[in-house]
């Protein structure tokens, strides 16, 4: 039953990949407006995510991870292919800084007539997040700095940049990478106040990086004030609880 299950979700998985891969090729076609590509893309890149942490939970053999952990000790304690896993990330992420993509560097971009550079950026940004979706963060981060090639003060770019920056820093060690990391996702706030997942990025930044849970709270209240969905404040509950639990004080409400 439970196999039935997991094949069910690895084939869901597959059909809405194929349904942002469709989206992209019509939005660049000129088939599909932004606006609508917008939302295909925010609904498919949801439930792409509910869906891959269904099937991490019926304890699949390999499942691909979701970018923010479910849970905050996985950001410390990582099996094996996890750990390979960060040790490419690491790389990618030293590898980015040289060449200036996570850096802020100005870099040569080629550019022609079409795609526009919105439809570019709209493009990339589906196609890194659902890779993120499923845990595939090397070749995710390219494509975000990419993104910055483009639209340096891209807000989602900066954030999820700066996530995967400061978690690699976290679990190599680096304390260079974690600083860059937090920057990151500060310029992402910078540039859109209002953007959640950067309020929420930073909460786990202060309390996993700067042991400061009255700072994470903050952080974590400006998240809960946005109104993020039902998926996202579960991924937050977690963290939020172990701030509360550290700073001595309630649960905010609207968490889980």
């Amino acid at each position: 039953m439970a196999e039935a299950e997991r094949r069910r979700l690895r084939s869901a998985i597959v059909d809405l990949e194929g349904s942002l891969a469709d989206a992209e090729a019509e939005h660049l076609s000129g088939e599909l407006d932004t606006d609508s590509f917008t939302a295909i893309g925010q609904r498919d890149r949801e439930r792409l995510a509910e869906l891959v942490a269904e099937l991490a939970s019926l304890g699949d053999e390999d499942p691909p991870s979701l970018y923010v952990p479910e849970h905050p000790a996985e950001v410390v304690s990582v099996g094996p292919g996890r750990a390979r896993l960060a040790r490419v990330v690491v790389w990618i992420v030293l590898g980015l800084v040289l060449v200036g993509l996570v850096a802020g560097i100005v870099v040569v971009v080629a550019r022609s007539a079409a795609p526009s550079r919105s439809q570019q950026v709209s493009a990339l940004l589906v196609r890194a997040d659902a890779l993120e979706a499923q845990g595939r963060l090397s070749e995710a981060l390219p494509l975000y700095g990419q993104v910055l090639a483009i639209e340096p003060r891209q807000p989602n770019a900066l954030a999820q940049s700066g996530w995967i920056t400061f978690t690699a820093g976290r679990q190599a060690g680096s304390t260079a990478l974690m600083a860059s990391g937090e920057n990151l996702v500060r310029d992402a706030l910078g540039a859109d106040p209002t953007l959640a997942a950067g309020h929420l990025y930073l909460g786990v930044i202060d309390l996993l990086g700067a042991q400061d849970p009255q700072a994470a709270l903050t952080q974590f209240q400006a998240f809960l004030d946005l109104k993020p969905s039902a998926y996202w404040r579960r991924v937050a509950a977690p963290y939020i609880t172990q701030a509360a639990d550290l700073a001595g004080v309630a649960v905010p409400a609207g968490v889980g």
